[in-house]
Order: C-alpha cells, then sequence, then structure tokens
C-alpha cells in the first residue's frame, strides 16, 4: 500500500465519508486527503456496526501474514476493532470468508491498542488471498479512520504451506533442530498451516555447530519414529522432480534417510495415492560435516498436496531444504 505497488484502482470502499476519505487514502503512512479511509457512519445513535469495508483486489494470490494500521493523520478517527473478510479468488464472489478462531465456528474480532500510533497484527497462520476486506467496528457517533499496510509475499511455484511433526534437539539442547522461523500453527508438537526453515531458499551450512543448528530440521528415530512432511499447493500442479538437502554427520551418527515414500493428493482431503520411493546412496562423511542433495524423480505425476515419509538409517535425518520443479496442471 505504501510503496504504490497496490494502485488505486485496486482499492475501494463501502462508502467515504466526503471525497477526502475515500479508499484511495487508506495507504499505511500517507498523509493526502482527510488522513485515512473514513467511512460515512449514517445510522440510528448509537448503533454498533460491522457494515462497512475497505477492500483490495490483488493482481495474483499472496501469502498475507500480517497487517499494520494507524488511524487518521489529521484527526482523532481511529478502530478499535476490525474483521478481516478475504479471498483465494476474487473472480467467484462466493469464495469469501472469515478468518475464525482457533475452533473455526466464531469470527475472530482483532482488538486494537488505542495508545499506539501503529498497530501490527500477525496472521497465525497466514492466509492466501487475491481479495481482502478490513470490516472495522463503529459506532455512529464516533468517527472510524484508519490507513493499512498488508505484509505478505509472492507464492513460490504456487506452495502455500507445509505440515510435519516439529524437530528435535541434539545434545540436550545444545543443537536446535526445530523450525524456529515457521509461521503457522504448532500443537502437540505437530506444525501446520505455515511455512518456515524447508522453503526459505536458505541452505543450512554443514557444519551446524557455527549456529547451533540453526536452519536445519532434524528427527530422532526415537523422538520421531516415523518423520513426514505434506505439502500443499494453491492449485494442481504437475511434478518433475524435487530436491532435498540433507546433511551427513558419522559421529553423530547423521545418515541419508534409506527411503523417502512420496504420495500425491488432489483434492483438498488427505486421500493420497500414485506411490513412488526413492533410496538414495549411503554417503559417509568421515570425520567431518557433509551436505548432500538427493533429487527425487516425481514422474510428472499430479497432486495439490505431495506428502513424504521418510524412513532412518541412522538415528538422525536432517533436511534444511525442499525444492519442487513443477508446472501449473
Amino acid at each position: 500500500m505504501e510503496d504504490g505497488r497496490i494502485k488505486n484502482n485496486q482499492i475501494r470502499a463501502t462508502s467515504p465519508r466526503s471525497g477526502l476519505s475515500r479508499a484511495i487514502y487508506a495507504r499505511f503512512n500517507h498523509t493526502d486527503g482527510n488522513g485515512g479511509w473514513c467511512p460515512d457512519q449514517k445510522g440510528p445513535a448509537n448503533e454498533t456496526l460491522y457494515s462497512q469495508y475497505v477492500q483490495v483486489k490483488l493482481d495474483e494470490p499472496v501469502r498475507i501474514k500480517g497487517i499494520y494500521l494507524q488511524g487518521s493523520a489529521k484527526g482523532l478517527g481511529k478502530v478499535e476493532r476490525f474483521l478481516i473478510n478475504y479471498t483465494p479468488n476474487k473472480t467467484n464472489p462466493f469464495s469469501w470468508r472469515w478468518i475464525g478462531n482457533l475452533d473455526q465456528v466464531r469470527t475472530k474480532y482483532f482488538e486494537v491498542n488505542m495508545d499506539s500510533p501503529v498497530h501490527r497484527k500477525i496472521l497465525r497462520p497466514p492466509i492466501v488471498a487475491d481479495g481482502i476486506r478490513l470490516v472495522p467496528l463503529f459506532k455512529v457517533r464516533k468517527q472510524v479512520c484508519m490507513r493499512f499496510e498488508l505484509l505478505g509475499c509472492t507464492l513460490v511455484n504456487g506452495l502455500i504451506n507445509y505440515n510435519m511433526p516439529q524437530g528435535n534437539s541434539l545434545r540436550q539442547g545444545k543443537h536446535n533442530f526445530t523450525d524456529l522461523i515457521y509461521d503457522g500453527e504448532e500443537k502437540k508438537d505437530i506444525l501446520s498451516n505455515g511455512l518456515g526453515f524447508l522453503t526459505d531458499g536458505k541452505p543450512a551450512p554443514a557444519d551446524y555447530t557455527v549456529s547451533s543448528g540453526l536452519g536445519w530440521i532434524g528427527w530422532h528415530s526415537k523422538d520421531t519414529p516415523a518423520p513426514y512432511v505434506i505439502f500443499e499447493f494453491l492449485e494442481t500442479r504437475i511434478f518433475q522432480s524435487l530436491t532435498l538437502h540433507c546433511n551427513v554427520r558419522d559421529g553423530e551418527n547423521i545418515k541419508l534417510f534409506s527411503k523417502v515414500s512420496v504420495r500425491f493428493s488432489v483434492g483438498k482431503n488427505d486421500a493420497f495415492d500414485g506411490l513412488l520411493a526413492h533410496s538414495p546412496k549411503n554417503v559417509s562423511s568421515g570425520s567431518s560435516w557433509v551436505n548432500r542433495n538427493v533429487k527425487v524423480d516425481l514422474c510428472r505425476h499430479i497432486g495439490r498436496k505431495i506428502k513424504l515419509d521418510f524412513t532412518y538409517t541412522g538415528e538422525w535425518i536432517l533436511i534444511s531444504e525442499v525444492t519442487f520443479k513443477s508446472g501449473k496442471y
């Protein structure tokens, strides 16, 4: 919003209070017009409403991780509470949905700290959307005004999230092989609806001791006997191959997995089929550390989800990056 990549014709609202309070004035840190989008709040005295919204339609689906909010730059108008309505497909008028609470039954209300000039709301899990509406609470005798910014990034090959068991730690926590940057949810050591180290584009160094394990996802055969990762994509794709960036350290019994089984799912459920299996050649690190890329031919299978199931060779499996070569179906 602030830097102008979102154009004026992509921003609209249900109503403005005046011509200088239109949706185009809702850009973060901008001070033109009346200093924000301010809706027309006609209605019975003291009535509480969620009937107005400001909307952004994006050129393509984007992974939105958070929102910055400000009140009016030229007055007392602010937002106390708001809802988020969004769609992953703006061409379908029936695809709009509300962000819900963890139980996904009730709509989530986002409270705003009125004492802070900038309000930062992190979305956990992030949403994938090409259209988003901010719906503020307003009372007729208390003017609402707002400016905002969307925090997000474009999708890489259509990947929207991965789910897996959380990693483990080596030497009583000295080397932490957990996904510390995962931006989804964690419940009972299972990560869901987020992205993290496995897709950040930064292969971790072979000598994991220099960073205490940061950047590696590591599973121990005793703590996580059946490690897996499920990758979900926005739409069905044709998959040529995948590459796993792995670590080998003989002294700690960190080995390449003995086998990875790959299954595909076309629907939104978790019915996986089309089994492929790959067993990499054994690699020794000697007295040092070795990184090795393992490439798996996916034989142009199609799917919207891919599940990888790993089998141990040693006590540990360490993976830093997973990349896919794929195209739209």
